[in-house]
Formats: C-alpha cells, sequence, structure tokens
C-alpha cells in the first residue's frame, strides 16, 4: 500500500466529519487516511469508532479494489 497515490473521498465523509469536535475531527480523518494509506484497521471507540463504522463499507471497498487492481 505504500505506493498508493490517491483515493476518492467522499461527500459522506465530509459530511460526517464537520459535525465532529476537532480533536474528534481529526481522529476521524487520520482513521481514514490510514486505512487508505497504509491499511491499518483504525483503534477507536466511542462516537468516532461508530461515525467510522457507518462509513467503513465504503472505505474497506476501496481497499480491496487498490489491492485487487
Amino acid at each position: 500500500m505504500e505506493n498508493r497515490k490517491a483515493f476518492n473521498f467522499y461527500r459522506s465523509y465530509y459530511d460526517v466529519a464537520v459535525e465532529l469536535p476537532d480533536d474528534q475531527k481529526l481522529q476521524f480523518l487520520m482513521a481514514i487516511l490510514n486505512k487508505q494509506f497504509l491499511d491499518v484497521e483504525p483503534q477507536i471507540d466511542g462516537l468516532v469508532g461508530l461515525l467510522y463504522k457507518s462509513q467503513k463499507h465504503s472505505i474497506d471497498k476501496q481497499v480491496i479494489g487498490y489491492k485487487h487492481k
């Protein structure tokens, strides 16, 4: 995954992120970035974990698509 140059950032990621306070927003967005570029599954809980799980299907589909490309 270290050679990955880009991924699709969906509007739904933005819509979720803007509702969070800045510290949680950073945690949410870094979880997406680390999964997309490093394939690191985030260890987050609480509201941020729940919101990440709401987007997990599309995030995982992109990672799987990249790996099988």
